[in-house]
């Protein structure tokens, strides 16, 4: 999947992350499975939905519960629109453009954030999370996450899946 065979940003914005799913009926493969790599924001959108349906949470209530909460994130929170994370977090950054090397203003977009996006969070909390990366899925004592998952998170796909970095494999 790609931005080539479902143009998202021009794509009507969903509310919830079936919406999103049930929306990708109009997406078409742009190479055959397993022969390119392509950075996809909706395919975020699925696994989010996958949590969804396996746990019967919402995804912010999963992010909460098994994420956030066991971590001591406890000033992070999952948006699903940017009103919604405008509305939510007390200080929020606003977001800025380069033009030129001048640094201006300019506000987020009003997109739909799902499961690829929507995160708000602090310095503080994100350093909790580092935490657990860089201690093989351990915090305060906590194994929260497997080594063996920790390593497989960090492990890159195939080079043979990136076609822009020469030779596309055979």
């Amino acid at each position: 999947m790609s931005d080539r065979g479902f143009p998202e940003s021009l794509q009507p914005q969903p509310t919830t992350n079936a919406e999103r799913v049930n929306s990708l009926h109009k997406a078409h493969p742009v190479a055959a499975p397993g022969t390119e790599f392509h950075y996809f924001n909706p395919n975020y959108d699925v696994l989010a939905r996958v949590v969804e349906v396996v746990s019967g949470q919402p995804f912010s209530d999963y992010l909460r519960s098994h994420i956030f909460a066991p971590l001591q994130m406890l000033q992070t929170f999952h948006a699903t629109t940017m009103a919604e994370a405008q509305q939510q977090a007390k200080r929020l950054a606003s977001g800025h453009l380069m033009t030129f090397a001048v640094l201006f203003a300019y506000p987020e977009l009003s997109a739909y954030l799902g499961g690829n996006a929507g995160i708000i969070s602090t310095a503080e909390d994100m350093a909790k999370y580092l935490i657990l990366q860089s201690h093989e899925g351990q915090f305060q004592n906590t194994q929260l996450l497997t080594p063996s998952s920790m390593s497989l998170m960090h492990t890159p796909p195939q080079q043979r899946l990136f076609p822009i970095f020469g030779d596309r494999g055979s």
